[in-house]
């Protein structure tokens, strides 16, 4: 696929251009891979597959009440979980797969100030991000109600509601830029997608599931611990605060995330400009 998307870049790759014309080129250079297809598609098959599911696999928190009995609107991001493993993938690939056929070195000619292209990945990433979740959400709010028919109402009149349908989009948005971060610092596929899999699967599960004190005060301020809080119904954080030393607020643990994006980000960028490529 490498030669199809130099062949989209070399289009404009005699000539300096602006941010948007950085951002276009992003856009076609994701597009030209087969990868990217059958990445969204996963994505949005998983979500919704999950959503579906969901009524029949909901959790009792307490006097055998299903968490998802609260509000329909947990539907889409139950699976979020699983689907954030997808667009990992697609974030990582976004940059490695230059460094890998060596159009690295086409995209840095044309722009040789470097960070306006980590920019513009992390605006083209986060955009498809978006726009997969938002559909992948739709589909798995549909399948839900579908397969539970009126046992679980649903509403847009509550701030839960609103907080929940927009979380997914949001909290994958940043997953996504995090690791278009971690890539382009690491580099490598194989690199990048072992340490963000070995934090979030590994380091993060062990230090929340443990019963140490320590331990989970530094878990609940990990990127998906503190960013998931977004997704949780007010019935589950009020049970969590039952038996957990640290419960964030949703949009505190959210503003966490956010934070954990905005520093990988700026280490990325420093590292952009003082490395070769």
């Amino acid at each position: 696929m490498a030669p199809r998307a130099t062949a989209d870049f070399g289009a404009w790759s005699h000539a300096r251009v602006g941010f948007a014309g950085v951002v276009g080129a992003e856009w076609g250079k994701l597009w030209a891979l087969r990868s990217t297809w059958g990445i969204c598609v996963a994505a949005v098959v998983a979500q919704t597959v999950v959503g579906g599911l969901a009524p029949m696999t909901t959790t009792a928190i307490e006097n055998d009440v299903p968490v998802a009995a609260f509000d329909a609107a947990r539907f889409p991001v139950i699976g979020l979980s699983i689907v954030q493993l997808v667009v990992l993938v697609l974030a990582v690939l976004t940059v490695t797969s230059e460094y890998s056929t060596g159009l690295a070195r086409t995209t840095y000619a044309v722009v040789p100030a470097r960070r306006p292209v980590l920019w513009a990945k992390v605006v083209v990433v986060t955009a498809t991000t978006t726009l997969v979740s938002v559909v992948g959400g739709a589909a798995a709010l549909g399948a839900g109600l579908a397969v539970s028919g009126d046992l679980y109402g649903f509403g847009l009149d509550g701030t839960q509601t609103l907080r929940l349908l927009v979380s997914g989009p949001l909290y994958l948005a940043a997953v996504a830029a995090l690791a278009v971060g971690v890539a382009t610092m690491v580099r490598s596929t194989a690199g990048s997608l072992g340490l963000l899999f070995g934090e979030l699967l590994v380091v993060e599960t062990l230090l929340t599931s443990l019963s140490i004190p320590a331990l989970q005060r530094i878990g609940a301020f990990l990127p998906q611990t503190a960013g998931l809080q977004l997704t949780r119904a007010d019935a589950e954080i009020a049970a969590a605060r039952e038996y957990s030393t640290v419960v964030l607020t949703p949009w505190a643990g959210f503003a966490i995330l956010v934070g954990w994006v905005v520093l990988c980000l700026v280490a990325a960028s420093m590292t952009l400009s003082r490395r070769d490529v």
